[in-house]
């Protein structure tokens, strides 16, 4: 089975899951460190490390959430000039 890599990155899905992984991969240690920091001595490390993990998944998903939304919006804009383009008449045409 091969995988074609230029149709998976241009399915916003695939990108919006991919920037949700590496946020989230990239934020884990960060988060880990915070709830070692700011919880209690009697909470287990094991409870410290998943809620980091999962502080960092909630925090990662709120900014994947903004940069597709400002990819979309460029996207968008950009497919708009393209069509107003194309639809002007051309020199020296009557309208």
């Amino acid at each position: 089975m091969k995988i074609n890599v230029k149709k998976l990155l241009k399915d916003p899905d695939f990108i919006g899951w991919m920037v949700w992984i590496l946020l989230t991969a990239a934020l884990s240690p960060l988060c880990i460190h915070l709830m070692f920091k700011y919880t209690y001595d009697t909470a287990s490390p094991v409870t410290r490390y998943i809620i980091g993990l999962f502080a960092a998944a909630i925090l990662s998903g709120v900014i994947s959430v903004g940069i597709n939304d400002l990819w979309f919006r460029l996207r968008r804009k950009r497919e708009a000039s393209r069509r107003k383009v194309a639809k002007k008449p051309g020199k020296g045409r009557v309208r």
